[in-house]
Parts: C-alpha cells; sequence; structure tokens
C-alpha cells in the first residue's frame, strides 16, 4: 500500500505544484520617457514599444487615420502616455501578459468592460467536433472545443477575424466577428488530399498515421460508448480488423479473451494483447476461484466470473482506442506487447475550456435471451412412453419420474404429478399438459442502469477533469447482480517548456452473489438441463423442506433446486481498484525534451463463497473466503531528440528505459464442513480450515530506442531496439534483445499519378520485427509453497527444465497498401502478414514417479499468416444534408504447427469434457480432437445387436477446430440535420464448437431433434456387423430412449460438435441532438437522445445458444467447447447525454 499512498500524494501534489504563468509587469508599473512632435499615431506606438519593452500589436487600418500626435513626458507609466495619445480617437488599448492590443471602441464603451465569442464546431454532417483549435487573430489567442463542440472565448468588446482548425478538416476563416452577439455556428469541411490523421503509438508518442508502416486501427470514443456495453472491449467487434473477443458467458462479470492475428502461443495463458492508458500499461488479466466447468461430481468447484480488469473501464472515460495490431507496432513495449497492444487515451480535458463544463449521462438497459435451443414440448418426464406418469408410486403403479423427457405425450390426460403445497405426489389426478414457457421463465428481464456525471474546467495553461460513474445491474437470473462506482481524476499543466499530467481512477466493485457457471450440481444451467416441460418453474420457488437443513429438490434427489442455487449457494465479492499515473514532459531545447513517468495499478478483492447444508455436494455445507490482491507498478523515461538531418531529410530520435513490477497474492481459507446450518464463517468449520497461499512476484527491466527518419513528408522509416532483463527467466538467459524496422512510402506524392483521375492517395507500407517472450514466475528453480498446516512447506512447484529456459521468439513480417478513391470517398487498407513463434516455452505431462506432475523447456515453431482489410466509403456527396457512410473489415488467419519438440508428439491447449484442443506438427492451432463413431471399412456407422451406433473410444480423431476460417463485419452510419442512425453487423465463417449441454439435453430427449421415432422406435442410418465379420445395412429397430441416449453420449463428441457460423445484428442507434435555439433557452451547450440495441439479431445453425461462447475454465477462456455457459442476452436501452 505504500506505493498507492505515494501515488495519491504525487497526484494531489502535482495540483499544487502546477506551474503557473508568471504576472508580467502591467503598463501602469513602467515608466518610460518620451518625446514626439507631429507623429502619425503608428510612429507614436512603436516608439513606446520601444521605450517600454512591451510589444504593442495593433490593424494598421485602424491607426492610419490619425496624425499630428505630440507628447512630452518624462518618468511617466505607459498606461498614463497611451491614454494621453489614444485620448482624441475612437481607439483603446487593453493589456495582456506579454502585449498591449490597440482595438476600436464599440459605441459608449469606455474600454473596462469584457465580453465574450462563442460558439460550436461541427463536421458536415453536423456532429460536434470536440478539440477544434480556434484562434484570435488580432490578438493570437487561443482555445479549443469541449467534447461537444463548443468554444467560449472572454475578449474586450470588438470585432476580431476567428481561424478555426481541426485534424483532418479544411481550415476556416471568419471575419468581422462581433462580440457579444449569440452563439456562432462554424461547419468545417473534410481534407480532400491529405490524411493526416493523427493516432497514439507505443510509448505514447502521437504520430501521423501516413507515417506508420505497420497497421493500426483507432475507433473513437462516441463508436465505444453509444450503445453501452457492459464490457467496453464488446465495443470493438466487428469495428478492428484482426481481432477477435472470445465470451465467457459466465454471467455479468462479462469477462472476455482478446487475441489479435490468431493465438500465437500454445499456452492458452498467453497470447492477449498488452493494455495501455494514457501510455502506462494496466493489469488486464484475472484471478478467479479456479473452478472447472465440467464435473457434475466431486468437490470441485464450477467457475465464479468475477470480471477481469480490463472489463473494470468506464467506457464513457475512454476519449478513444488505438489498436496495434502486430508486434511490430507495439516492439517498444516489449514482450507483453509480442501479441500486439491496445492503446487507451482517456478524456483529460486537453481542451483546456475557460470555464466549469459540467456533462451528465444517463442509460436504462434492458435485457434478454437472445436464442433459445429448440426445445420440445410434446413428451413430459419418462424413461420411455409409458401407458402413464406417476411422481412417485401411486395407485397407478411404481414412480416413472424422471430427469428424461422421453415420457407420455402431452395430451391433456390425467396423471398422479408434482403437488406444490404438500411438496411429494399429489392425492388427486390433475391434467398433463406442457408448460411451453418452463425454460424461458427460469430467466428474467436484466437491468442496468448507468450514470456519469462529469466536470471540466481549467485555463489556458491547466485543466482538470473529474468525474463519477454509477452502474447498477440485475442479471438475468434472479438474485444475481452488481453495482459498481468509479471515480476518476486527470489533470494538465503546460508552460513553455514544463507539461505535468496526472491520472488518478478509484473503482469499487461489489456483488452480493455472482452464478456459477458450467455443467455441475451447484450451477443453475445443470439443473435447467434436467427439466421437463411438465413441472412449471415456479414449483422450484419454494426450495426448503427444512429451512437451512435439507432442501426442496423435487426434480430429483442427484440434482440441486435451481433457486436453492441462486438463493443459497452464493458467491460474494468486495473489490477495491486503484490506479493512476504522472507524467513530466521538460523540454530541454526546442530540440530536446525528457519526459518521467510512472504508474501503479492495484486490484484488491475479497470473496467469499457459502454452500449450505444438504447441497448435492457438499452435504454439511462449505464456506470459504478468497483475498486476492493484484499489483503492478511500471516506471519510465523517454529522450527525445529532433533534428533536421538535410534540407528534406527530418530525424527523430529516442531513447529510454522502464521498470516493471507485477505482484500477486492470491489466499484461501476454507471451512469444507460446517458444524451449524446457515452460519457462514471461519469460526463454524466442523474440522481445521484448510490454508492455501499462492504468491507471484515478476519484473521486467528494459532499455529501448527508437529512430524515425522523414524524406519530403513521403518517405518514412522507423528502426526500434530494445533489450529486456526479465527475472523469470534463468540468469543465463535472462536478457534479450529484439528490433523492428518499419517504412511507408507515399506513392501518390511521389509520382505523378494525375493519370489515373480517381486515385486519391496510395501508399505503401512494409515491417519486419522480432520480439522475445518471458514465461510465468518460479518455473526455474526448486520452490515450495507454505502448507496449510502452518510452520512447513510442502508441493514442489517447479517443473524440471526450467533452469536452462531461453526466451520465445516472435519474427513477424507484414506488408500493406493503404489505397483511396473519389477525393478519398472510397478507401481500402489492406495487410497481409506472416508470424513465426519460435523457442515456445512448453509443459508436458511427466512421470508421477519422479515427483513431479510436469517438464518445460523450450521447443515448437507456430506460423500464423493471414489478411486483414478494412474499407471505408462515403456513399452520398459531403455538400448533402443526408450523410451515408459503411466501413467493412475482414480478417482471415491461418496457422500452423511446424515443430513441437524431439519424443514429443502432441501438446494439449486445453481439455474440454469430452475432447481436447491439441497442437500437432502439421496441424493447426485451434483443432478439436475428440471421439466418434465406430466405422466400418465404407465409411458407415456401426450399430450393435440394439440397433445402437458403437462410438469408438480407443481412437481420437480430429473433428474440427475452433478458429474460424474468416471474421468479418460491417457498419453504417447515416445522419440527416439532427439524427444520426447507425448499425453494424458482424460475424464469422467457419469454427466448430463442441456442446457439452447438448449432448446433455440430446441425450435427454429435451430436443426437437430427439423427436423421431418416438412411437415406432428408430432405425440408425448405418451398418450392423454379421457374424462372419461382413457388415449388413442395419435393420435393427432401437428404442428412442436408448437411442438418442447413445446417440449423443458425452463420448461421442463427433455427433455434439457443430459448425459455429453465425452472424449477429451487434448494434443499433439511433440519435436525436436537440436544437442549437432550444438548447440556448435551457442554458445548456448540447444535449442529446438516443435508443440503442445490442446482439438484437443472430443467425446460425448452432443447435444451442450461442456459437460465440467460449468455456470460462481454470481461471482462463477456452474456445473450441460449451460447457453449461449461461445464453447471451439482446439488449435495448436509452441514453440522455446534457452539457452546460
Amino acid at each position: 500500500m505504500k506505493q498507492i499512498y505515494l501515488l495519491v500524494l504525487l497526484v494531489l501534489g502535482s495540483q499544487l505544484l502546477m506551474p503557473r504563468p508568471a504576472n508580467a509587469q502591467s503598463p501602469a508599473a513602467i515608466k518610460i520617457t518620451l518625446k514626439l512632435q507631429h507623429q502619425n499615431l503608428r510612429t507614436a506606438l512603436s516608439s513606446i514599444q520601444k521605450a517600454s519593452g512591451i510589444q504593442v500589436v495593433f490593424n494598421e487600418e485602424l491607426v492610419l487615420p490619425y496624425h499630428n500626435i505630440s507628447v512630452n513626458v518624462s518618468n511617466v507609466s505607459v498606461s498614463t502616455v497611451l491614454t494621453q495619445v489614444l485620448k482624441d480617437t475612437k481607439l483603446k488599448y487593453i493589456a495582456q501578459a506579454n502585449k498591449i492590443v490597440i482595438l476600436a471602441k464599440q459605441g459608449n464603451e469606455d474600454g473596462s468592460q469584457e465580453t465574450s465569442i462563442s460558439g460550436q464546431v461541427s463536421d458536415e454532417t453536423g456532429k460536434a467536433l470536440p478539440g477544434a483549435n480556434i484562434k484570435l487573430i488580432e490578438l493570437s489567442k487561443h482555445t479549443t472545443t469541449n467534447s461537444s463542440g463548443f468554444f467560449q472565448l472572454a475578449v474586450q468588446p470588438g470585432t476580431y477575424t476567428l481561424e478555426i482548425s481541426h485534424v483532418s478538416y479544411e481550415t476556416k476563416q471568419i471575419q468581422r466577428v462581433k462580440t457579444g452577439g449569440s452563439s456562432i455556428h462554424i461547419e468545417l469541411s473534410g481534407h480532400e488530399h491529405t490524411l493526416e490523421n493523427v493516432v497514439v503509438t507505443a510509448l505514447g508518442i502521437k504520430r501521423e498515421e501516413k507515417s506508420l508502416g505497420y497497421a493500426v486501427t483507432k475507433i473513437d470514443g462516441e463508436e465505444i460508448s453509444k450503445t453501452v456495453p457492459g464490457n467496453w472491449v464488446n465495443a470493438l467487434s466487428g469495428k478492428v480488423p484482426g481481432l477477435n473477443i472470445s465470451r465467457a458467458g459466465a454471467g455479468p462479470g462479462g469477462t472476455v479473451r482478446i487475441t489479435l492475428r490468431g493465438q500465437n502461443s500454445l499456452d492458452l495463458d498467453k497470447g492477449e494483447p498488452l493494455i495501455v492508458i494514457d501510455g502506462v500499461p494496466v493489469l488486464s488479466g484475472m484471478v478467479g476461484n479456479n473452478g472447472l466447468s465440467y464435473g457434475a461430481t466431486g468437490n470441485t468447484e464450477p467457475p465464479v466470473d468475477y470480471g477481469n480488469a480490463l472489463s473494470d473501464i468506464n467506457a464513457e472515460d475512454i476519449k478513444d482506442v488505438t489498436v496495434l495490431r502486430g508486434p511490430s507496432a507495439a516492439a517498444l513495449y516489449g514482450s507483453r506487447a509480442a501479441s500486439g497492444a491496445i492503446l487507451i487515451t482517456t478524456k483529460n480535458n486537453a481542451e483546456r475550456k475557460e470555464r466549469l463544463n459540467v456533462t451528465f449521462n444517463s442509460s436504462a438497459n434492458l435485457e434478454g435471451v437472445l436464442h433459445y435451443p429448440d426445445f420440445q414440448y410434446e413428451y413430459g418426464a419418462g424413461n420411455t412412453i409409458n401407458t402413464y406418469f406417476s411422481y412417485g408410486a401411486s395407485p397407478d403403479g411404481p414412480s416413472t419420474n424422471s430427469t428424461r423427457s422421453f415420457g407420455p405425450a402431452f395430451s391433456g390426460q390425467l396423471y398422479y404429478q408434482y403437488d406444490p403445497v404438500t411438496k411429494t405426489r399429489g392425492i388427486e389426478k390433475t391434467p398433463w399438459v406442457a408448460d411451453k414457457n418452463y425454460v424461458k421463465d427460469a430467466f428474467v428481464t436484466g437491468v442496468t442502469y448507468n450514470n456519469t456525471l462529469s466536470l471540466t474546467g481549467g485555463d489556458s495553461k491547466n485543466s482538470v477533469r473529474l468525474s463519477y460513474n454509477d452502474v447498477r445491474n440485475k442479471y438475468i437470473l434472479p438474485n444475481t447482480g452488481y453495482t459498481f462506482n468509479r471515480l476518476a481524476f486527470s489533470s494538465n499543466s503546460k508552460l513553455k517548456n514544463f507539461q505535468l499530467s496526472t491520472g488518478f481512477n478509484y473503482y469499487h466493485k461489489q456483488s452480493d452473489n455472482l452464478p456459477l457457471s458450467g455443467y455441475n450440481t451447484n450451477s443453475f444451467m445443470y439443473g435447467l438441463m434436467y427439466r421437463s416441460a411438465n413441472i412449471p418453474a415456479s414449483y422450484y420457488k419454494d426450495y426448503w423442506d427444512i429451512k437451512d437443513v435439507d432442501q426442496n429438490n423435487l426434480l430429483n434427489p442427484s440434482v440441486d433446486n435451481p433457486y436453492f442455487i441462486l438463493y443459497e449457494n452464493l458467491n460474494t465479492l468486495d473489490q477495491d481498484r486503484i490506479f493512476g499515473n504522472v507524467t513530466a514532459t521538460y523540454n530541454l531545447s526546442k530540440k530536446m525534451s525528457l519526459m518521467l513517468r510512472g504508474g501503479i495499478d492495484q486490484n484488491s478483492s475479497f470473496r467469499t463463497t457459502r454452500r449450505p447444508y444438504s447441497s448435492i455436494r457438499f452435504a454439511v455445507g462449505r464456506y470459504q473466503e478468497q483475498t486476492v490482491m493484484m499489483q503492478e507498478q511500471n516506471y519510465d523515461f523517454l529522450y527525445k531528440y529532433d533534428e533536421k538531418l538535410l534540407n528534406n531529410l527530418d530525424l527523430s530520435f529516442s531513447a529510454g528505459g522502464s521498470i516493471f513490477k507485477n505482484k500477486i497474492q492470491n489466499n484461501l481459507i476454507t471451512a469444507e464442513r460446517l458444524s451449524t446450518p446457515g452460519i457462514y464463517t471461519l469460526g463454524n468449520a466442523k474440522d481445521r480450515p484448510l490454508i492455501v497461499l499462492s504468491p507471484a512476484n515478476k519484473e521486467v527491466q528494459s532499455l529501448y530506442a527508437l529512430a524515425q527518419f522523414n524524406y519530403k513528408n513521403f518517405l518514412f522509416m522507423d528502426l526500434t531496439g530494445r533489450n529486456d532483463w526479465s527475472s523469470t527467466l534463468p540468469k543465463a538467459n535472462n536478457s534479450y534483445f529484439y528490433y523492428s524496422f518499419s517504412g511507408s512510402a507515399i506513392a501518390s506524392e511521389i509520382f505523378d499519378l494525375s493519370a489515373f483521375r480517381a486515385l486519391s492517395y496510395l501508399k505503401i507500407k512494409g515491417s519486419v520485427s522480432q520480439v522475445g517472450n518471458d514465461t510465468d514466475p518460479y518455473r526455474t528453480g526448486y520452490y515450495l509453497t507454505p502448507s496449510e498446516f502452518g510452520g512447513s512447506y510442502t508441493n514442489p512447484t517447479t517443473l524440471p527444465g526450467g533452469d536452462s529456459l531461453k526466451p520465445e521468439i516472435i519474427t513477424n513480417r507484414e506488408l500493406g497498401l493503404d489505397i483511396r478513391f473519389f477525393k478519398n470517398c472510397l478507401g481500402f487498407d489492406l495487410t497481409y502478414y506472416n508470424a513465426n513463434s519460435s523457442n515456445q516455452i512448453l509443459t508436458v505431462p511427466n512421470d508421477p514417479a519422479t515427483g513431479f506432475t510436469g517438464r518445460i523447456f523450450n521447443a515448437g515453431l507456430i506460423n500464423n499468416r493471414g489478411i486483414e482489410l478494412a474499407v471505408n466509403a462515403s456513399l452520398l456527396h459531403k455538400k448533402s444534408k443526408l450523410q451515408w457512410k459503411t466501413m467493412l473489415t475482414y480478417s482471415s488467419n491461418r496457422s500452423l504447427v511446424k515443430e513441437l519438440a524431439p519424443n514429443v508428439s502432441e501438446i494439449i491447449m486445453a481439455t474440454g469434457p469430452r475432447g481436447f484442443v491439441k497442437a500437432i506438427v502439421g496441424g493447426s492451432i485451434g483443432d478439436i480432437y475428440g471421439s466418434g463413431y465406430l466405422r466400418a471399412p465404407s465409411g458407415e456407422i456401426v450399430h450393435d445387436d440394439r440397433g445402437l451406433p458403437l462410438i469408438d473410444t480407443e481412437n481420437l480423431k480430429i473433428l474440427g477446430s475452433a478458429v474460424p476460417d474468416f471474421k468479418a463485419g460491417i457498419q453504417n452510419q447515416l445522419s440527416y440535420n439532427q439524427f444520426s442512425f447507425s448499425f453494424l453487423f458482424d460475424g464469422q465463417k467457419g469454427g466448430d464448437i463442441y456442446s457439452f449441454s447438448h449432448s446433455v439435453l440430446g441425450g435427454a430427449g429435451k430436443l426437437k431433434s430427439s423427436l423421431p421415432g418416438r412411437y415406432d422406435g428408430i432405425i440408425g442410418e448405418g451398418v450392423v456387423q454379421n457374424a462372419d465379420g461382413s457388415y449388413r445395412k442395419n435393420d435393427i429397430v432401437a428404442t428412442p430412449g436408448d437411442y438418442y441416449n447413445q446417440k449423443y453420449l458425452r463420448d461421442n463428441a463427433e455427433a455434439n460438435i457443430f459448425d459455429a457460423s453465425f452472424i449477429k445484428l451487434r448494434e443499433v442507434s439511433l440519435e436525436y441532438r436537440f436544437s442549437a435555439k432550444l438548447l440556448k433557452s435551457l442554458g445548456a451547450n448540447s444535449a442529446s437522445f438516443s435508443l440503442y440495441g445490442r446482439d438484437l439479431l443472430l443467425f446460425t445453425k448452432f443447435p444451442l445458444y450461442d456459437p460465440e461462447i467460449a468455456t470460462l475454465n481454470r481461471n482462463r477462456i477456452e474456445p473450441g467447447f460449451e460447457t453449461g455457459q449461461f445464453p447471451s442476452t439482446r439488449s435495448f436501452g436509452a441514453t440522455l447525454k446534457a452539457s452546460f
């Protein structure tokens, strides 16, 4: 905590130390001696400037009419002399910090009254332009527009000339702007011949996009926040080529896993991009409860999605996001950016408004299940189509109750069924009918309220921003959800040679219950799978037989009541996160600068899990406390030198270093049995609580340099070099150097391409880079972990071979084109990349007799290659009131496992409930292996003497790949006057997923696919083996319950793996911006109201809830498997934004 206190003191202290402009001497304080005889006013003013040393600024036309000025004074103040000189004119003077300005008087003004010029700047579509530069020509006074495009300049009354400029827009001048008038509206037109967009690159260095030789994508903050996703990362879907988001589907925590250009490591704990906020890397991973997403019995817990650090960030605090899509772009960040980087720039009031600005955003969001499987509602509970149904023994016969749905058809007949009043078999028969909402009624409408209040203000040298965000969520499962409170503060202070910026953020997240996910008796989805349509969802709500002692599991003694799970199996969270940074930049000269920066990110969580008496897994209860502390510290410096080497060749050289420190402490204390039911404390443990302490510390020290060459602003070249020293590698190999080279050429400026009239711009870019990567802590020596009994140590965590580990090496090459047509109305950005990942740090199982479960070594060579395409089109003329823009993204990645290691035939990357994601030489990353049907030499399915298909469990076969063939997205943005409308479709072609839920539901007769043959039985497609070994066409009739149970057997991965192709209507937004006239009457700068939706439609052949869902398993998201994840949701909402 000492570092946190230090950071807070630095942030607060920096405000006290912010440089303030020195007060220049006023004209009243400076004495001069002056003698003039019959001179014109211009000469008189010039003489005053020379005598006083104060610059006197005036318009030649203003002073031209005045002559015959005479002055004879000695040791008199400048203000007195000016008053005498101007007394018979229609002019006045105002004094500023470094100058005196001569202006024309307005009417009867006496020169002492101050007024202002105000207005709003927008683009051709009417969209506000924040950050536009406003310059008052006569006074050389500057300001910038705020986030709503508004500006205000305080000036003396008069008539002035305004100059308005903005990156990527044509500069505009407005003559004879009078003070004190109504607010003016200024519309800027986009550049037709320049593309000098500025993006943030590695180490926070701002560059023109034309100068970059590698692929980047910039997303504006409004694009992220306009549809208010629960996790802001989801707003990147379909907008960034090469970016893939895997969703855990494990609850409102919304954890996701990001990869860029495919998985480049055989270790799924690696391969995610580095996350950087305002130039400082931050935490982005997760530490869960190490839950296993499958395995219905035993003492293992299913996973809880507590969220990851990346999802914590408030979308309303994001100004823009820049995605560095490959290692070439992110090489300066070192090994942590071997898989690319995502750079987040927050709103920090860099506009330096000269008055207080208040912005309020409020949204309400409703969500429900996006898509349901095709459940059948024709047959009820039972193992066969019996002549009757009975819940328990009855006069009709023995109990036929079952978790399967192969019972009698629903036709209103009378049976002895469950009585919710007596909680047993009813005395009277009741109609046998289906509740077609028995699944839908298990879910509720989720609600999220999101409110943000921000304050901004400052002066010409200093600015601050303070925001508070409050989020209240109720998830689609009863008694689940969270609250989230965020406080963000940032400041900037700038003088001539010094700039100081600070950022401080405090987040608090709290939940009384986050649901358990996966296939486990403790999870809600497990119980839902075994319910049948003959029992309504409401019957389960009275879940106690004896409160705190015995549950009412009416479904089956081996299945927990779903509402018992939701209201008693509680998983709480109390999380505090503090992160911030301080950056100081000093300009040593016009050519040299030095930047110092430090950042700390600390996340502390306290979690409890309570399991009541009579739980299937924990008959006498269970209670656990988990304390997780994650801390990251980053300190760096950067020296920069700019020089003009030749008339047309510029050099920008930077050199610096950094220290990265990471610390994780994960402590678990568990009471495996409880003495008294209903009391959840460690003191109520029947046995001595078990204690597990898991510390991890890591440090990386680095030095790096960057040289940027610019020839005539159309040829660019970058060279970088970096050396890291990692604490996780052996001392002999802990130092590793890597480099990058990139270049770009603006061919449309080098060559005369006027013959190609449609061509507006052509850029060729390319890069080569090599990046090293290290490993996790404590893999290079012999380590012990503290025993739960205290005072002793046990459990060696060392893997043999770690003492000779070398860094992984990723070598990347990319080549691209950026080409624009029709005055930039149509543009294509195409990139091809080819990356080799060698020296992979691999872990494989070991002979247990050695005392170690595995061994670790360097081996393996993985190749990823692919293409990325971004298309931008303006479909209507820029001058039209109706504007229509279309953006399209496409990406395809192919991976190949070229090498593993001697005597290693395969690496298991992920283990599913029945199957594996394996890496085998010649195969691809993401290949799914599992059991399938036993087949005859002809390829037909072999059936046994009962007509049931046989499963070959001895030989695993490749069944598909978790990696799609390609991903694509298309977004349309339309605007007309004060309205704007946008929608986004995105999706993927290919990819496969093994569905454990389908195995359970299909085998239990819950799905429509299990309806054929209910009365007449089934003759399966295939053959039967004769006694002589020959085969004949299958002619054996199988009973439906046995047949579908065997066909969808969990071991039969072949029957439960499906194409994961899909298309989603990802976003829809309709916004109305209130008119300037109405805003003025309300005293507001800007206001808008919008309606939005997310994930509104899903088009897929996947038979379960959502093919986009992966599995949260052992603290990581694993693709290729679905194991009882929660349904994805569609959401609708409304947002009101106002600025004052």
